[in-house]
């Protein structure tokens, strides 16, 4: 099968995590560093990180390091929970976050 362009994560919640430094340090060494490629038929391919479930503004805001963690990789596209109008300011501090981090699309 060979290398992937794509990881696919499907923790429902990965924010929560209290081994989120651990886990981007696991992707950053598999290859999935922000900037990293593979190349395929001569072509260098960006290697990206899809959190499947949209991650948790709540936790987001809280703790700004996690958002920093997310950036070490590149995550295309960010999906940030927002479940209902009672999450509408912690989503967007996630979303001011996302965007002074570097990330996008989100």
């Amino acid at each position: 099968m060979g290398p992937t362009s794509d990881l696919i994560f499907m923790d429902n919640n990965i924010t929560a995590s209290p081994r989120l430094k651990e886990i981007m340090d696991d992707v950053v060494d598999l290859g999935f560093g922000r900037g990293q490629t593979m190349t395929r038929r001569g072509i260098a391919i960006q290697r990206r990180v899809d959190f499947n479930q949209g991650v948790d503004a709540r936790e987001l805001a809280k703790n700004p390091e996690l958002m920093k963690q997310l950036a070490r990789v590149y995550v295309s596209p960010l999906r940030i929970a927002f479940d209902h109008l009672g999450l509408k300011k912690p989503y967007e501090a996630s979303i001011r976050m996302a965007a002074d981090n570097g990330i996008r699309p989100y």
